[in-house]
């Protein structure tokens, strides 16, 4: 018996990285699963892999920044299952750029999926929660939520407002039975992502010095945070951030950037 048996679970952003990997436990632990994303290439193989051990997906093609499309998609689903039992929103995107270079475009179009497309889906799908008895909401916010990465300053304003996102919306949906958390990842391994070389790949998923446990986070570990908050174990459990990073915001070590030749310091890869 899984722990989602007879639910549906939105995702959106299901078609890579964490996004599949939530869909694809969610799955496993007997939910029905609607995959929103775009392009729908990536979620429909996701979809069919799930199918195909078992499971129940589908996907519907949804821009989560336009709420028309998040409109359409979510009453889809709600049409289709009856109703929604839980939601992870996943989508996500990146502009990597001095700040003196941010195009305003860009900006308006990072902040428009990791925070403004957050924002409607948890909307959109919180207004049938409601009307069900209630359900539980994640959305993946970051590290760079709680301490800032150099030229990524649109990833990390979005993601900060992701988790006051959170609060504000468990504080106002509490009333309908519906609970709201957030999944903080630190450094994640996900598949595809564009590593320079083998050497350094090898180095962060298993010497990664700067993170406690010298190692990237999986995918799958995000996963297993939000089907916990998700869950009936977490039943008492809103308006919070979990981080799975690592330990990487426990380390605030400095003088691993302190030039070797100056203090004599090794590096902390034997430590």
């Amino acid at each position: 018996m899984g722990v989602l048996d007879g639910k549906t679970s939105v995702v959106t952003g299901g078609g890579v990285g964490m996004g599949e990997a939530v869909a694809r436990r969610f799955a496993a632990e007997g939910a029905k699963v609607a995959i929103l994303d775009t392009p729908p290439d990536a979620a429909n193989a996701v979809a069919a892999a799930i199918k195909s051990s078992g499971g129940e997906a589908f996907v519907e093609a949804c821009d989560v920044s336009r709420p028309g499309q998040v409109a359409s998609a979510v009453e889809a689903v709600a049409r289709r299952c009856g109703h929604i039992d839980a939601l992870v929103n996943c989508a996500g995107m990146l502009d990597k750029a001095d700040f003196l270079d941010i195009e305003p475009d860009n900006w308006t179009r990072v902040v428009g999926v990791e925070l403004t497309g957050a924002f409607l889906v948890t909307q959109a799908v919180a207004r049938d929660m409601a009307g069900h008895g209630g359900g539980a909401i994640v959305c993946i916010a970051s590290i760079c939520a709680h301490m800032a990465e150099a030229r990524y300053a649109s990833y990390n304003a979005a993601k900060a407002g992701v988790l006051l996102l959170v609060k504000s919306a468990a504080i106002d949906l509490a009333k309908h039975g519906i609970r709201v958390n957030s999944v903080s990842p630190g450094y994640v391994d996900s598949p595809g992502e564009d590593i320079a070389t083998p050497e350094l790949a090898d180095y962060l998923r298993h010497r990664f010095a700067r993170v406690p446990l010298r190692r990237l986070v999986r995918p799958e570990e995000v996963a297993a945070a939000c089907l916990f908050l998700c869950s009936d174990e977490a039943s008492a459990i809103t308006g919070s951030d979990l981080l799975v990073d690592c330990g990487t915001l426990a380390d605030s070590y400095v003088p691993e950037t302190f030039p070797a030749d100056l203090t004599g310091l090794e590096a902390r890869a034997d430590v």
